[in-house]
């Protein structure tokens, strides 16, 4: 798959931190807020509420239209992603200086979100430096960015995230997202990495892995080396399928169990996952996923771009076939989905309107939303 959604994306992120510096709930128990739906299609669904800015979570009313339409989506899930940055060196950047948000904000919302019954997991995102690009085997060399010193950065921060977590009744720790230049291999980091999370958190921890259905020679999420040590199998779940934006819902539907374009080195996807779930004999989760409102983001997994089309059509088909297949093969080895991304700064007016949300994955706002519920709700 090479860079074919990790660069492009980072870019995009880039971009947005520079723009931005119902039926089925059980009403009991929490005064006059609403709650989540318990009628699910899944154990766990929802959406990933992104911050990629210092100030990203500090407007309330953003946030609240954030949660508001989790809650009229049917979700029960929230994971929280944010940028950790470290410097080429591996060294971390001082908070001060960084991108991530601020603490009190991110508790706001935890508390909101856990009095309407939402299951909360800490997602962070190790970056670059400078933005909310993710690092990776892409962009990050380890014979300048030093394991051992990263490794060693990393621990204390995730210490200080499970004390936060455990203060603020958080459910899910996530220890990392899309790490492919380290995690297959420094087992003993990623041990210890675990072992601090377990000291201090006593909820459930994972690790989200990409998947790369290209492949092409860049480890996939079934070379991770540490799966034994946490609790549930975490996947950024972007499946391409095919190049034609005609392709009904079924066919869509086929392209996951088949090799529609030539070049997918994985056919079966549901057959790999399942696999892979089996082995390690714990649960798996699309920690991310979804499709693109642009045409050909049934393919292409790229950033958007002012030579992009938007598509709604072609992303409600996608999401279609998506949720429907994860629903038919889910047994007991898939725990849910969480779809990306709903950020409540880009929620604005002004940011509606810009390709940084018509082009992109969210369904907020756009014909998918109402396929989403459709699925979300039993």
């Amino acid at each position: 798959m090479h860079n074919m959604k990790i660069v492009p994306i980072g870019t995009f992120f880039v971009v947005l931190v520079l723009l931005c510096a119902g039926c089925g709930r059980n009403p009991a128990g929490s005064g006059d807020l609403p709650q989540v739906n318990t009628n699910t299609a899944f154990d766990l669904q929802g959406f990933n509420i992104c911050a990629w800015g210092k100030n990203w979570w500090s407007d309330a009313a953003l946030v609240d239209k954030a949660l508001k339409f989790a809650l009229e989506e049917g979700a029960n899930f929230l994971a929280l992603d944010w940028p950790v940055n470290f410097n080429d060196d591996g060294t971390m950047v001082a908070f001060e200086h960084s991108l991530h948000p601020h603490w009190n904000d991110m508790q706001r919302l935890i508390e909101k979100a856990k009095q309407m019954g939402f299951y909360i997991m800490l997602k962070p995102h190790t970056t670059k430096a400078e933005s909310a690009e993710n690092r990776n085997i892409w962009n990050t060399d380890t014979a300048i960015f030093l394991p051992g010193t990263f490794f060693s950065a990393y621990k204390g921060y995730l210490e200080e995230l499970a004390d936060f977590a455990t203060q603020n009744n958080v459910d899910a720790i996530c220890i990392g997202t899309e790490m492919n230049h380290l995690d297959t291999g420094f087992r003993d980091q990623w041990s210890e990495l675990v072992a601090a999370v377990r000291a201090r958190f006593a909820g459930l921890v994972t690790y989200d892995a990409f998947f790369n259905r290209w492949c092409c020679s860049v480890p996939d999420i079934g070379e991770v080396c540490f799966w034994d040590l946490v609790d549930m199998i975490g996947v950024s779940l972007y499946v391409p399928v095919t190049r034609n934006d005609d392709a009904s819902v079924e066919e869509i539907r086929r392209g996951w169990f088949e090799s529609i374009e030539p070049e997918f080195e994985i056919s079966d996807v549901i057959a790999y996952l399942k696999g892979i779930a089996q082995d390690a004999d714990k649960p798996l989760m699309a920690l991310e996923g979804g499709y693109q409102s642009v045409s050909g983001g049934l393919y292409d997994m790229t950033g958007p771009s002012t030579h992009k089309t938007v598509n709604y059509d072609l992303q409600s088909r996608g999401l279609d076939a998506y949720l429907r297949v994860l629903s038919e093969n889910k047994d007991s080895w898939f725990k849910g989905v969480s779809l990306w991304q709903l950020t409540p700064s880009m929620l604005s007016s002004n940011n509606l309107q810009t390709i940084w949300h018509t082009q992109e994955f969210t369904v907020y706002q756009k014909p998918a939303a109402e396929i989403v519920k459709q699925h979300f709700f039993k």
